[in-house]
């Protein structure tokens, strides 16, 4: 399946019977989604901004794959569009597979559909907008006399601080106090493979799984930890719920029943020393 995802500019004039005006100057800046990108686990990134002095509108598009190791550039692409009489928008795409199209778009109501034709046939990218940090994104290919979707994401607004969200990758330690450390770094070593920290730097440390990482202060006087005295929880994420659970009961361990939500199903249990592990198996990919 080709890669291309065409970006135009969402540019709304308000209308007498519009609840809510929809213009670009609330759509400059920067728009990220987590969402799979076609069929990869993917960081997907979009920047819209004015050029020419305001003449004209660049959308620059980029996926890069999340599944592990250093990120993998997937697909990028941009869009340079000018306004036409009417609501109607008239651009040309270019992206890293070669492609070059023109593209006409015409926006109604909170939604922009965008029509391109490649070698492929012909083609739709919807943009709507969905609250003003939210925007969905959906190609469609017009197959058998239909229109067909083949990607869709979901764009949140991207930090303001563009150059930490670009250079901070993750989360690199987890550093807490123990009463006796070397026993509770052999414990999660034994019961979730954990590697040890290395004593010297010939060695490496434990390497985790790409991922989604919820980083999250509660306040103080949250009972989400149980304890009140507790000033920290992990959360592991897993592959397989049940299986370690039953790993986990065989040891000896009391691990609480899992609960379903939304987002996925989750169990809890205390190291020796009390603190909080929360097991964490993600909904979907």
């Amino acid at each position: 399946m080709p890669r291309f995802l065409v970006i135009a500019v969402l540019f709304w004039t308000a209308l007498a019977d519009a609840a809510e005006p929809f213009a670009i100057d609330v759509l400059e800046g920067r728009w990220a989604s987590l969402d799979p990108a076609y069929g990869v686990a993917a960081r997907s990134s979009l920047v819209i901004e004015q050029i020419y002095d305001g003449a004209m509108y660049r959308f620059t598009y980029d996926v890069q794959g999340a599944d592990s190791g250093a990120p993998v550039r997937v697909f990028s692409g941009v869009a340079h569009y000018r306004r036409e009489p009417g609501e109607n928008l008239h651009g040309q795409w270019a992206d890293s597979n070669g492609a070059l199209m023109d593209i006409t778009a015409q926006m109604q109501a909170q939604t922009l559909t965008s029509t391109w034709q490649n070698t492929s046939g012909k083609g739709q990218t919807r943009y709507t907008r969905l609250d003003e940090n939210t925007l969905r994104v959906e190609d469609y290919r017009y197959t058998d006399d239909t229109w067909q979707v083949f990607n869709a994401l979901t764009f949140q607004r991207a930090p303001e601080n563009e150059d930490a969200a670009r250079l901070v990758t993750g989360i690199g330690g987890l550093f807490f106090r123990s009463d006796a450390p070397a026993e509770l770094a052999a414990w999660y070593e034994r019961h979730f493979a954990i590697d040890r920290v290395p004593t010297s730097y010939d060695a490496l440390p434990w390497r985790q799984e790409a991922g989604f990482t919820v980083f999250s202060p509660f306040p103080r006087a949250s009972d989400y930890f149980g304890d009140a005295q507790q000033a920290w929880m992990v959360n592991l994420r897993v592959r397989d719920l049940d299986a370690l659970l039953g790993q986990l009961r065989a040891a000896g361990l009391t691990v609480s029943e899992p609960e379903t939500y939304p987002n996925g199903r989750f169990a809890r249990l205390q190291d020796p020393e009390g603190n909080p592990i929360e097991l964490w198996e993600p909904t979907g990919p």
